[in-house]
C-alpha cells in the first residue's frame, strides 16, 4: 500500500470512528433524559417519593376513592387513565395531568380541589409512566397529542355538553400548556400550568449549567438523539410555542426558589401568550411543585378564581 492510500486509509477511518461514536453519544444522551427507565428520570422520582408529605401528597386518597381505570391506543400504544366521579351529577371535568417521572399517583392536592368543587376528575398516566406502555417520555410534545386524545374519547362517553378545564405540574404544566395552542372542541374552557418549563431543550440545558456542566456538547447530541430514537425534537416539545397560540383562558403558577424548573421560565410563558385572558401567580419561597405546601389556603383560592371566571 502506497503512503498516499496508507494515510487516505487512515483519515477515513477515524471520521467513520468518530461519526460512529458521536451517534454512540446521541444514543447515550437519549438513554439517560427521555427513556423509560433513565437515570435522571429514576432520580426524580426518587426524590420526589421520598418526600411526598412535604409536598402534602396523600396517597391514601386512592383507597379511599377508587377511580375508575380507563384505556385507550395512542400510536400503538396502550394508555391508561383514571376517572373519579363526583358525588354530584354534573356536566363540569377537570384533566389533570401529572409531572416527569410521576404518574396520576402524584396528583391528589388537583384531584381533591377539583372535587370538592364539583367536578368530574380524569387523570392519565403519560405514556412510559405509570400503566401506560411506552418506551420514550412525551416531554409534553408527544403527551400533548394523547391528551387530546383523550379529550376527545371522554367527551363522546360523558356527552357534548361536558365542559372542561385542563391542569397539570411541571412536565404536565407544559403539557397543558402545548395543549392550550393545538385545535381542541369547544367542549374545553381554560388551563392551569403549574411549574411548566418553556421547552424541554431547555429544561435539560438548564440542569446542566445549573450545575456547572457544559451543556452546548451534551444539548446537540441530547436533540439528535431524541430525533433519532425519540422520533420528536426537545426544541420542539415547547411550551412556548403552545402559549403563543393560545386565545383560551390561562393560570399560571410557579415557585419563586423552584430549583429544578425555574421561575424565569413562567415569566417567558406568560409573556408570550398575547390572546385571551392569562394570569400569573408566583409563590415566595415555594419551590419546586410546592406552591401548595407552601401556601395551600392561596392556592385553593387561586383555583376557585379560575374556575369561577371560566365557568361563570
Amino acid at each position: 500500500m502506497s503512503k498516499t492510500a496508507l494515510i487516505l486509509t487512515i483519515v477515513f477511518s477515524s471520521i467513520a470512528i468518530l461519526t460512529l461514536l458521536f451517534f454512540f453519544l446521541c444514543y447515550v444522551m437519549y438513554n439517560i433524559t427521555i427513556i423509560k427507565k433513565s437515570p435522571v428520570g429514576k432520580f426524580v422520582n426518587k426524590t420526589f417519593v421520598r418526600d411526598l408529605k412535604m409536598y402534602k401528597i396523600d396517597r391514601s386518597f386512592w383507597e379511599k376513592n377508587k377511580p375508575e381505570k380507563l384505556e385507550m391506543e395512542s400510536d400503538g400504544l396502550k394508555l391508561a387513565g383514571y376517572f373519579l366521579k363526583c358525588k354530584k351529577e354534573t356536566n363540569k371535568l377537570a384533566v389533570v395531568i401529572h409531572g416527569y417521572f410521576s404518574s396520576h399517583l402524584d396528583m391528589t392536592i388537583q384531584a381533591r380541589i377539583f372535587l370538592d368543587e364539583g367536578f368530574n376528575v380524569f387523570l392519565p398516566d403519560l405514556r412510559a409512566h405509570g400503566e401506560s406502555e411506552g418506551k420514550t417520555v412525551g416531554m409534553a410534545f408527544l403527551d400533548s397529542t394523547d391528551v387530546s386524545r383523550w379529550i376527545d374519547k371522554l367527551i363522546k362517553e360523558l356527552g357534548e355538553k361536558t365542559q372542561i378545564v385542563v391542569c397539570g405540574w411541571s412536565m404536565g404544566g407544559a403539557t397543558t400548556l402545548m395543549l392550550s395552542g393545538m385545535e381542541l372542541p369547544e367542549n374545553v374552557k381554560g388551563f392551569i400550568a403549574d411549574a411548566s418549563y418553556t421547552s424541554a431543550y431547555d429544561e435539560f440545558k438548564y440542569i446542566l449549567n445549573s450545575r456547572h456542566i457544559f451543556s452546548q456538547p451534551l444539548m446537540a447530541m441530547a436533540e439528535i438523539g431524541a430525533k433519532l430514537f425519540g422520533k420528536y425534537s426537545l426544541k420542539s416539545a415547547s411550551a412556548v410555542l403552545g402559549v403563543k397560540k393560545s386565545k383560551l383562558p390561562v393560570l399560571f403558577i410557579h415557585g419563586e426558589k423552584d430549583t429544578f424548573v425555574p421561575a424565569f421560565m413562567t415569566d417567558i410563558l406568560f409573556e408570550a401568550k398575547s390572546d385571551g385572558f392569562k394570569e400569573k401567580e408566583i409563590f415566595a419561597g415555594a419551590e419546586h411543585c410546592m406552591s401548595y405546601a407552601t401556601d395551600s389556603e392561596r392556592y385553593i383560592s387561586l383555583y376557585k378564581q379560575f374556575i369561577n371566571k371560566i365557568f361563570g
